[in-house]
C-alpha cells in the first residue's frame, strides 16, 4: 500500500532453528512420535500434550510446535468430537494416551499459509518484538508458512522488556510500518482499546449490508492505516 514502508526479511538457513523456536511453550506439555487415534495409529512429528480446551491457541499451538495435534482432557466427552476441519476431515478426535491409558480429546494442528500479526517494535533487521497481552501471536507465526508483521515503530534496537516476545528475522516474510494498525484492539505502550468501536460493531457486524458498506468506506476505499483513521474521523461515528 502507498504510503507503508515495508522491510523484506530472509528465511532460516536451517528448518531445525524454526523447530527450536517454535520449543518451549506455556503450560503442562508432553511429545510422542505418535499416538492411538480413533482406534488407528497416526504417524508424525510427534503430538502436544496440554492442559485446558481445544481453542484456537491449541490448533495454532500444534502447528507451531511442529506437532500433528494437541492433546488435552477438558474436551472429552463435549460432543466436539468428529468436527470437520477444512479438508472435511475430523478435527477433534479422542485418542489414547500412551503413558497413562485414559481417554484425550486430539485436535488436528493448523498450519495456515499466511499469519499477519500486529506489534510495538521492529529492527531494522527485521526482528520483530511485542509485549502486553500477545495471545497466539507467537504460535500463529510459527504455525504459517508465510507471516506479515504490521509494527507501531522501526526501531534501531529492541530494548529488553519484562515479558515481551521477540520473533527473529526468519520466521517472518515482511513487515510493514502501520501506527495504529491493531485499532479497535490496543497496543499496549501506544493507545488503549476503543471501547465505543466494539459497541457500535456489535450492531454493524449484525446486519449484512451495513457491515459490507462500512468495509468499502472504511477499509477498502482507503490506502492505508493512515486514510482509515482520518475516514473514521471524518465520519465522527464507526457507523455509516
Amino acid at each position: 500500500m502507498e504510503g507503508v514502508e515495508w522491510c523484506q526479511v530472509g528465511e532460516p538457513d536451517q528448518a531445525e532453528e524454526h523447530e527450536e523456536a517454535a520449543e518451549g511453550g506455556e503450560g503442562d506439555e508432553e511429545t510422542q512420535s505418535a499416538a492411538e487415534v480413533g482406534g488407528q495409529e497416526v504417524a508424525g512429528p510427534r503430538w502436544h500434550h496440554r492442559e485446558g480446551g481445544a481453542g484456537s491457541g491449541e490448533f495454532a499451538g500444534a502447528g507451531g510446535h511442529g506437532a500433528v495435534a494437541a492433546a488435552g482432557e477438558d474436551d472429552v466427552g463435549t460432543g466436539l468430537e468428529g468436527l470437520p476441519g477444512l479438508d472435511g476431515q475430523p478435527s477433534v478426535r479422542p485418542i489414547t494416551c500412551p503413558f497413562t491409558g485414559e481417554t484425550l480429546t486430539a485436535v488436528a494442528a493448523l498450519n495456515p499459509d499466511v499469519a499477519v500479526i500486529h506489534a510495538q517494535h521492529a529492527d531494522r533487521a527485521g526482528n520483530v518484538q511485542l509485549w502486553g497481552i500477545t495471545g497466539v501471536q507467537k504460535e500463529a507465526v510459527l504455525a504459517s508458512a508465510r507471516s506479515i508483521v504490521t509494527v507501531e515503530e522501526i526501531v534501531d534496537e529492541l530494548d529488553p522488556r519484562p515479558g515481551a516476545i521477540v520473533l527473529p528475522s526468519w520466521t517472518i516474510d515482511a513487515v510493514a510500518l502501520a501506527p495504529g494498525g491493531a485499532h479497535p484492539s490496543y497496543a499496549h505502550g501506544y493507545y488503549e482499546r476503543d471501547n465505543d468501536f466494539y459497541l457500535a460493531w456489535d450492531e454493524i457486524s449484525r446486519d449484512r449490508d451495513r457491515f459490507s458498506a462500512w468495509m468499502q468506506r472504511h477499509v477498502l476505499d482507503t490506502a492505508d492505516v493512515t486514510e482509515y483513521r482520518a475516514s473514521l474521523a471524518a465520519a465522527k461515528v464507526v457507523a455509516v
